[in-house]
């Protein structure tokens, strides 16, 4: 949720002179407020904000911050949240697996261009490592839009360049500085009743700093001897840190002291987690206490607050200094309570922090992926970066879980950064260690879809029951791999060598590994045993309530083929579309699979340009140079959408690229046909030699079609063979779509028999006269929205994001962008606001 602008405290004094001065930096890009802790920096901009600009957008910035797609993450959401709709290209763009900050930044520029917004940066100064995209998105901030700033010191960004062009206004400690009359209504507020002597001698005592007033005023409301109490204080930082502080929370009740103590590990002060952390059953009373008592708390929310930062550094310090056991077991309560509510990066920084590096790394690798679906890869990035600077991340075996961490979310530029550090280190690493690192290694091979490095790198490797789980489910990966090298009967063996292996439990044993080999199985050609295998991988997971797990990816695109071979492209299309949608971030390459799956889908029924736009992102899943066979599935499925849009050119150009194999041979069969000439076509599938059910059963279906085509006399008996080869595994669309031609042939064959369930099917799918149609036309579009587009359009009107509407209709997320994009094309129109206004006038509901 975005943060809302800090209420300010009942002491607040008004400074208008502060806020004019911020007002006149309206005509620069950046106005920074720098000046040290307790300088009043957060409470002025705040009351800005709800005095003069109460339309600004607020960004408080945390450690996490220093990643800048986190931070950019949190400028986007605010944005979207104050200004709705303008911002959900910038949101979306921040979701993607591995995101450009630099195409984040821009992207928010262009919004910027056609309206202007203000942006309060507190703090920003622990966004060090966003100084990058924090200067692009200053120094290209249209005119009428600003970025103000509040930090400890410079802002990361480079400000002397802006300073020279006089681009920007700098407020600094001088500034802040209370003046007398401010130093005197201060106290007053705070209940502190001073003589005009003593307000002048604490004002200048405290030098103008507000935190020294704050804390001394505090401090005299109990003071018998207020003169000799001011005589003796400095407003020194040092000395307030050092005695004032600990005088003002050594007066306050052994309770209290050590409710301060202990919850001052928390960055936000929330009952449940201050009860959590300090065993207090009333931690909302107390919150409340330490509100109206002025104890440097500041209200962020509903019974919410968060520890003036000077305040909370020194209780900090202090709980450190006498009690190391204690505040490791604070930080390790609060892990464990937000480990509770899933809040899974702030469980990890307190890990850390508690010294339990050894459980951070292991929650951080159990509860990775699922964070990932649940909350998106701006939250896995900010869980990683938990853990990433860590003074572990020293130690090679930190290193591989990292990398390995990174390329489970599908960041796959940062893992191979992360892994080829450790592979530098190798020798740091034990057995187990360099065990760890060549599957870490593989995995990330095996995300990329580099499928002969994969399995290169797991050659000769044989888990152990005393390996980590990572390393015992190297089978798994090694499955997939085979796949894709379409070695069916190596992804059978690694199947049934993983029951061998130490068990991992039913979400890999049955779920994962039975999902893997479902498909494999499916693309075999053994439908039937590949139903068996993911009806009982999708039956464990509902028994488990794992309906969103990403495991369920390959089970649903088993699901969704099997549909498409029976003739039911709707089913398909629903399975395939939650398939990429649970493996869009977490398997690039698996999601590749699975968008090329339903791509072929759509080309049958009759959505070429769908289809085409399918192909597209799922080209995107590869990095350019990877050499995986995924390319040579791709270019196969590109070859047969030109052939369906009869450009047998373009056709022939690709087919021309692929390696020899079968593959290969049938679109030049295929080719063949398109151009009259099987007799052509029936010589080159001469030349085949299929090992498969599927692959025998698409020769012989070919082989059909050219005898049919030449009136050969073996015509009658090519047909036969074709369809009883396709009645063993049911493949009934396949049947239709393939010799659709010779329909009238096919019909009476099977009507020759007793009609059985695949007769019936294959007769209701050539009155269909496949390929199916396009839908009936709507409103006055020349090309047709599908009804899945029209889905898609209603949504548009909405405020959510693509994100959420794929949530909402149980789609992927790259699914919404293919209808968007088929929406945007079929409307003419280039944004949602163009398109929603079209459909408006077309009549489109």
């Amino acid at each position: 949720m975005p943060s809302q602008v800090p209420a300010l405290p009942a002491f607040h004094v008004a400074r208008p002179r502060l806020l004019d001065l911020l007002d006149a930096g309206g005509e620069v890009p950046l106005t920074a407020v720098v000046a040290p802790p307790g300088a009043g920096k957060s409470i002025t901009l705040a009351a800005w904000i709800h005095d003069r600009c109460p339309d600004a957008v607020w960004v408080p910035c945390t450690e996490r911050d220093r990643d800048p797609v986190v931070f950019l993450g949190h400028v986007a959401v605010a944005l979207r949240a104050a200004q709705g709709d303008r911002w959900l290209d910038a949101v979306e763009l921040l979701g993607e697996r591995d995101p450009d900050p630099e195409d984040a930044v821009d992207a928010i520029l262009k919004e910027l261009e056609d309206g202007t917004a203000v942006i309060v940066l507190d703090d920003v100064h622990v966004a060090r490592e966003a100084r990058a995209v924090l200067s692009r998105l200053v120094e290209r901030l249209p005119a009428g839009s600003r970025v103000v700033t509040g930090s400890r010191g410079d802002p990361p960004l480079a400000i002397h360049r802006l300073r020279a062009g006089g681009l920007c206004l700098e407020v600094r400690e001088a500034d802040l500085r209370l003046t007398h009359d401010e130093v005197d209504e201060l106290v007053r507020a705070l209940g502190a009743g001073l003589s005009i002597e003593a307000t002048r001698i604490l004002s200048e005592r405290a030098n103008g700093w507000a935190a020294g007033v704050q804390m001394a005023a505090i401090a005299l409301r109990d003071e018998a001897d207020p003169e000799r109490f001011l005589a003796e204080f400095s407003g020194s930082s040092r000395i307030v840190s050092d005695y004032l502080v600990e005088e003002v929370l050594a007066r306050q009740t052994e309770t209290l002291q050590r409710f301060l103590l202990r919850t001052s590990v928390l960055d936000e002060l929330e009952p449940d987690a201050c009860a959590a952390v300090t065993g207090h059953d009333d931690a909302a009373t107390l919150l409340r206490l330490l509100d109206t008592s002025a104890l440097f708390v500041v209200p962020t929310g509903n019974d919410t607050y968060r520890y003036h930062e000077l305040f909370r550094d020194m209780l900090r310090y202090q709980l450190w200094a006498t009690s190391r056991d204690g505040a490791r077991e604070a930080h390790r309560r609060a892990a464990e309570w937000y480990e509770g509510c899933g809040t899974i990066a702030s469980a990890l920084e307190h890990l850390v922090a508690a010294g339990d590096e050894e459980r951070a790394y292991a929650l951080l690798q159990a509860e990775l992926v699922q964070m990932t679906i649940r909350e998106g890869a701006v939250a896995a990035r900010a869980a990683i970066a938990a853990v990433s600077d860590s003074d572990a991340t020293l130690d090679a075996d930190r290193m591989v879980t990292i990398g390995f961490g990174f390329s489970v979310v599908g960041a796959l530029t940062s893992g191979d950064a992360w892994l080829q550090r450790a592979v530098r280190q190798s020798d740091e690493l034990d057995d187990a260690g360099r065990r760890r690192l060549t599957v870490a290694r593989a995995y990330l091979a095996g995300q990329e879809g580099d499928a002969s490095r994969a399995l290169g790198l797991l050659e000769g490797l044989v888990p152990r029951d005393s390996d980590d789980d990572v390393v015992v489910a190297t089978p798994a990966l090694e499955l997939h791999a085979r796949v894709w090298l379409h070695d069916f009967r190596g992804a059978r063996d690694a199947a049934a060598r993983s029951r061998t292996l130490r068990p991992l439990g039913v979400v890999y044993d049955e779920i994962m590994v039975g999902g893997a080999l479902s498909w494999s199985v499916c693309v075999e050609g053994s439908l039937c045993e590949a139903e068996q295998l993911a009806d009982k991988a999708l039956a464990a997971a509902a028994e488990l309530s794992l309906e969103d797990h990403s495991m369920l990816g390959e089970s649903l695109r088993t699901r969704g083929w099997l549909c498409f071979e029976r003739g039911d492209l709707q089913g398909a299309e629903v399975a395939l579309e939650r398939s990429v949608m649970l493996l869009e971030k977490p398997g690039p390459a698996r999601s590749l699979v699975s968008t090329a799956a339903l791509a072929r889908v759509w080309l049958s029924d009759g959505r070429s340009q769908d289809a085409i736009q399918a192909l597209s992102t799922a080209r995107a899943c590869l990095r350019p140079g990877v050499d995986s066979p995924l390319w040579a599935l791709l270019d196969g499925l590109d070859a047969r959408i030109a052939l369906v849009e009869g450009d047998r050119e373009r056709a022939e150009a690709i087919t021309q690229t692929l390696a020899p194999s079968l593959r290969r041979r049938r679109l030049e069969a295929r080719l063949e046909l398109a151009a009259h000439k099987p007799d052509a076509a029936l010589a080159v599938l001469e030349s085949c030699d299929p090992m498969t059910p599927r692959e025998r059963v698409d020769v012989l279906m070919l082989r059909a079609r050219c005898d049919d085509e030449l009136r050969s006399p073996n015509a009658d008996a090519s047909l036969a063979a074709a369809v009883d080869a396709a009645r063993r595994e049911g493949f009934t669309f396949a049947l239709a779509e393939e010799l659709f031609t010779c329909a009238r042939r096919v019909g009476s064959l099977l009507r020759s028999a007793p009609i059985d369930d695949f007769a019936a099917a294959v007769l209701a799918l050539l009155e269909r006269v496949v390929p199916l149609p396009e839908p009936a036309a709507r409103a006055a579009l020349v090309e047709p929205l599908t009804d899945r587009e029209v889905v898609v359009l209603r949504y548009m009107t909405s405020r959510l994001t693509t994100s959420e509407i794929a949530s909402e209709l149980y789609i992927s997320v790259n699914t919404v962008r293919t209808h968007t994009k088929a929406v945007y094309r079929k409307l003419g129109v280039a944004s949602r606001q163009d398109a929603v206004a079209e459909a408006h006038r077309l009549g489109i509901r």
